[in-house]
């Protein structure tokens, strides 16, 4: 079964065909990754490489993250879904972060609270947090937010709003557990000295098409309920674009005077 796996959330996306969970091939996107001509032609490269007209399923980051490459990305993933008439399992650009540190720490004995971070701009960031233990896939304990930058920085784990306790993904007791930051938003939002969390080893900050992979491969080996159609695939950009936050402030202040 071909994995088709697209990482489009940044400027720098990358493109991979899996076999399973075997990695086929992997490349990087050409500078102009806005471009759905530029992404189309990568993927008929690497399907051509192995001799596939088409893959069994795509895997794609879906946001949050830059508009333009997701609208992108998206828009040439439904064009070939439909066409190949194959589910698509949409990840989350935090969630492919955390599993790029997951994947790089396999064998570890203690269990770590991942918190991946992008910049959102205008002084905020997107974050998530995640718990990978030792055994067991990992599990979401804050899903994606908008975090005030600042409030992050002094305290990238407390500043989050958490997902209700559940006893599959149970917090481990104080101390047990590293506190780990990564992202490429840190380059603009470190956490302060005194934060208290320890911070991945900056090769470990980008999502990739294989990171990808593995979470959309997750998924449909369990039992697919994420996965959805051409139709059916929507961008998560967590926050609305400058552009429709100020369109509607001027729509709500034209309703306003005309009271």
């Amino acid at each position: 079964m071909l994995n088709l796996a697209i990482e489009c959330s940044s400027a720098t996306g990358s493109v991979a065909l899996y076999r399973e969970n075997v990695c086929l091939v992997e490349r990087p996107l050409p500078d102009n990754v806005g471009s759905v001509q530029s992404l189309a032609a990568t993927i008929e490269q690497l399907l051509s490489l192995h001799s596939a007209r088409r893959a069994d399923l795509i895997s794609v980051t879906n946001g949050p993250g830059s508009f333009t490459g997701l609208r992108s990305g998206l828009a040439t993933v439904k064009m070939l879904a439909f066409a190949w008439q194959v589910p698509v399992a949409p990840v989350d650009t935090l969630r492919a972060i955390a599993a790029h540190l997951e994947h790089a720490a396999a064998g570890s004995s203690r269990p770590a609270i991942v918190v991946p971070v992008l910049n959102a701009f205008r002084q905020q960031v997107f974050a998530s947090a995640w718990l990978h233990a030792p055994s067991g896939p990992p599990h979401e304990l804050a899903a994606a937010q908008v975090v005030d930058a600042a409030a992050w920085m002094r305290a990238p784990w407390a500043s989050l709003h958490l997902r209700p306790p559940s006893t599959e993904a149970p917090l481990p007791p104080a101390g047990q557990a590293a506190v780990v930051v990564c992202g490429p938003g840190l380059r603009n939002y470190p956490p302060d000295a005194g934060s208290g969390v320890d911070i991945a080893a900056e090769e470990l900050w980008a999502p990739t098409a294989s990171d990808v992979a593995r979470c959309g491969w997750s998924d449909y080996l369990g039992g697919g309920k994420t996965l959805v159609s051409a139709q059916e695939l929507q961008p998560n950009y967590v926050r609305a674009s400058a552009a429709e936050e100020k369109a509607a402030e001027e729509k709500a202040a034209e309703e306003k005077a005309a009271d």
